[in-house]
């Protein structure tokens, strides 16, 4: 799936999706491509993680604009683990899983989020701690 917290774009893409699927007639194992499936907002797949980290099956999940990940998966509770090890602990309950990181520098535009640099040493020290699990 592809997630942003980009709402808008969020909308455009499920449309475009479900639309080309229909008009087209693009199907994937005999169903109709759906934009809501393949397209979701960062925020509710976040809080199903918080709820419980086997709550999504996903297997290849695309995160948009991860260098505004936030430095506190809830930035109102304390401590709080980082979006980017909230879904690495997520990966590492699951038999198998890609994720992938789009980034781009200086885009940190609302407070708790990260810039490049610290994403980068956020996502190494994740990833370090997923080691022996």
């Amino acid at each position: 799936i592809f997630l942003s917290g980009n709402g808008p774009l969020v909308q455009v893409l499920q449309h475009t999706l479900e639309y080309s699927g229909e008009k087209l007639g693009n199907r994937i194992l005999d169903k109709v491509t759906d934009g809501r499936v393949m397209i979701q907002d960062l925020l509710p797949f976040k809080k199903d993680l918080k709820r419980s980290l086997k709550s999504r099956r996903e297997t290849f999940v695309v995160f948009d604009e991860a260098q505004r990940a936030w430095d506190k998966a809830s930035p109102r509770e304390s401590p709080s683990p980082s979006e980017l090890m909230l879904f690495c602990n997520w990966l590492a309950c699951q038999p198998f899983g890609v994720l992938v990181l789009l980034v781009g520098d200086g885009q940190a535009i609302h407070r708790n989020e990260m810039q490049l640099e610290q994403m980068l040493a956020d996502l190494d020290a994740a990833i370090r701690a997923q080691n022996g699990k």
